[in-house]
Order: structure tokens, then C-alpha cells, then sequence
């Protein structure tokens, strides 16, 4: 039996091992505050309404928490090293919070000064530990640093108010694109039961190509910037397109049967959609993005969150049956998106719709947070 001196030594050593552990609830608690925006507004609790606040909340705080919570878990094992120490996890946990702070009070300086570090130490985070790495990271991997790129210059030209629509497009899609990529090509085919393609084949010539996708998807975010809106945004469809039916094949259906494996495999799906619906309807742009923020970056990444909970906290069975709470997550979402959807359809009812779709939002995610939050409180020795 542990002593009242030696339980919270140990429990910070599983947190600084598995960060994970307490940036993902923080991230559903960034999530929950982000969309209830339309809610309070619908009801009159607030008298102003922000999409540059919400949207920036969802990806700097609720996508941002599950990023950094899977990246300061998972670069560690995969190289080999060091888990994080308690000042590198206070540090970037502290962070996060000064810029949902920045955002909700309306302090757009402190908000993004304290995204820009929290990028700035998660880049030294791993800079440290593949200086020190005993193991290389899956190939797939080339493309974070493209994505950590994309929120430093994103959340630099917000902080800096310079080329504002850039930067956010870099910080809203570009980073989650990139991470898509890395995180997603990785685990998709293993979470769907694809075969692996063999170790090592033609692994120079695949890291070429991955190289040669990253410039080409940075390069979108110029072309929309500088020459055209919708060209840029096709290039981007056509190249997260060809990746995921090049590289990932995902014209394959998913081996596994579970439910929550197929709204993973939809979610791949409602990524492109949105891409693609963006750059063939420019005038239904913001509408079109929803599908790939809320049914594809969303959807997506509690996925592949409720993944890491069962597989590190000891209830790994669990994703071989249905998970009765990612089914409900799936379902509120997917409302969610067709609500959020109508609203543009039907503006006579704009905010009204909005609101539901919200409240379909929140009840996933609170579904989601309620019964995964506390299977991340120790390493899990009985399931349910």
C-alpha cells in the first residue's frame, strides 16, 4: 500500500508519463466553453457574439489540449526517451489556460502570446528528446513539424495582427490538416484493420512523397492568400484527397465492425467533404468547413482519444465491442453538423439552429468526457 507521502509522487509521475491524462479533459472543458457561446447567446446570457472567439477557442484550446496531450505522451515512447518532466507539463498546461483566459476576457495579446510559447515549448519538448531518441518515430511523423510550422506562423500573424485571415486559416486548418496526416496516417490503418505495408519498403522514396505533400499543402494556404480563394482551397482538397486515398487508401472499407471504428472511418470522409465543399462553393465557405471542423477535426480526434484512454489506462478490450459513449458522441455530432448546416440553409432561424447544434455538440462531448475523464485518474485494472 502506497503512503500519503509516496501516492501523489507517483500520481505525478503517471501524469508526467502520460500527459495525456490531463490535457484531454482540459480540452473537452476548452470544448465545452467554446460552443457554448451560441448557447449563452440564443438565451441572452451574453449580449455580443464572436465566430473569430469560438473558432479560435475550439482549435487553440479544445483541439490544441488533445494535440499536445497525445504528442508529449506519444514522441517519448515512440523515441525512446525521457517522459516529460513537471515543469515542462505545468508549463504547457499553464499555457493553455492564459490563452483561453486571453480569449474569453477578450485579450487577443495575451491569448495568442501564450498559444505562440505553448507551440514554441512543445517544438523544444520534442527537439530534446529526438536529440536524445534511441528509436526513430513512424514515418508518418514528417508531418508534424509541418503542422507545429503552421500554428507558430498562424498564431504569430494573430498576435501580431498581420495577414489576420492567413494566420487563422494556418492556425484552423493547417495545423489539425498537418496533425491529420501524421497522427491519423498512422493510426487509421491499425485502428480499421488495415494490412500494414511491409517495414522498411521503399521508405526513401515514401518520405519523398510525404516531403514533396507538405510543401504542397503549405503552398495552398499561399495560393488562397495571394491568388485565389477558391484555387487554394481545391489545391488543398486535391492534396489531403490524394494522401488519404494514396497513402491511407481509404477507399478500403474498415475490417473492424464496432461502431466507433466506423464513425472513425466516416470521419476521414467529412474531412475531405468540407475541403472539397469549400473550394467548389466559395460563397458557402464558412458553412462547408464546418463539415470538416465538426464531423471530420472533432469527430476525429475523440476518436482517436477514447483510443489512447482504453489502450493506456488498462482497458484495452474495450475497443473490440461498441463503446456506448462514442456511439452517442458520433450521433450528437453528426446532429450537430446537420443543425449547424440548416442554419445557413434556413437564416430565418440562423442563431436558433445554431444553438441546437451547440447543445447537440455539448451533450456528445460531455458524454465522451464524463465516462472516459475518469479512466485517466490511474493505469485502469477493471473494465466496464
Amino acid at each position: 500500500m502506497e503512503s500519503g507521502i509516496d501516492a501523489p509522487v507517483s500520481g505525478l509521475r503517471l501524469v508526467c508519463d502520460e500527459p495525456f491524462r490531463i490535457f484531454f479533459p482540459l480540452g473537452i472543458a476548452c470544448g465545452l466553453i467554446g460552443v457554448s457561446h451560441w448557447m449563452f447567446y440564443q438565451v441572452g446570457w451574453t449580449e455580443q457574439y464572436s465566430c473569430f472567439y469560438h473558432g479560435l477557442v475550439q482549435i487553440q484550446g479544445f483541439q490544441t489540449c488533445f494535440v499536445v496531450g497525445f504528442l508529449m505522451t506519444a514522441l517519448p515512447k515512440f523515441l525512446e526517451t525521457s517522459g516529460a518532466r513537471p515543469y515542462e507539463l505545468f508549463l504547457n498546461f499553464g499555457l493553455v489556460l492564459s490563452s483561453l483566459i486571453g480569449l474569453m476576457i477578450g485579450n487577443w495579446t495575451v491569448a495568442e502570446l501564450s498559444f505562440v510559447a505553448l507551440i514554441l515549448h512543445t517544438v523544444l519538448f520534442a527537439a530534446r528528446r529526438f536529440r536524445r531518441r534511441k528509436d526513430m518515430p513512424p514515418d508518418e511523423f514528417v508531418f508534424i513539424p509541418f503542422g507545429l510550422l503552421c500554428a507558430l506562423a498562424g498564431g504569430t500573424m494573430l498576435l501580431g495582427r498581420a495577414a489576420v485571415e492567413t494566420g487563422r486559416r494556418l492556425v484552423e486548418q493547417g495545423m489539425m490538416l498537418f496533425l491529420i496526416m501524421a497522427v491519423g496516417g498512422f493510426l487509421a490503418p491499425r485502428l480499421l484493420g488495415w494490412p500494414r505495408a511491409p517495414e522498411g519498403q521503399a521508405r526513401r522514396t515514401r518520405m519523398i512523397l510525404y516531403l514533396l505533400t507538405g510543401g504542397l499543402l503549405l503552398l495552398s494556404f499561399a495560393v488562397e492568400s495571394v491568388a485565389s480563394g477558391p484555387a487554394g482551397r481545391l489545391l488543398r482538397a486535391g492534396v489531403m484527397s490524394l494522401y488519404f486515398f494514396g497513402a491511407l487508401r481509404v477507399h478500403r472499407l474498415p475490417r473492424r465492425k464496432m461502431w466507433h471504428v466506423r464513425l472513425l472511418y466516416l470521419s476521414l470522409y467529412l474531412v475531405l467533404s468540407g475541403l472539397w465543399l469549400s473550394g467548389l462553393f466559395p460563397d458557402y465557405e464558412v458553412v462547408a468547413l464546418h463539415v470538416t471542423f465538426v464531423g471530420g477535426f472533432s469527430l476525429l480526434t475523440l476518436c482517436i482519444g477514447a483510443r489512447v484512454v482504453v489502450s493506456h489506462c488498462g482497458f484495452e478490450s474495450l475497443w473490440e465491442r461498441n463503446i456506448a459513449a462514442v456511439v452517442i458522441l458520433g450521433v450528437c455530432f453528426l446532429a450537430a453538423l446537420g443543425l449547424r448546416v440548416g442554419a445557413d440553409l434556413y437564416p430565418d432561424a440562423y442563431f436558433l439552429l445554431l444553438a441546437l447544434a451547440a447543445g447537440f455538440w455539448v451533450a456528445g462531448a460531455a458524454v465522451w468526457g464524463g465516462y472516459f475523464a475518469p479512466k485517466m485518474r490511474g493505469v485502469g485494472t477493471s473494465e466496464s
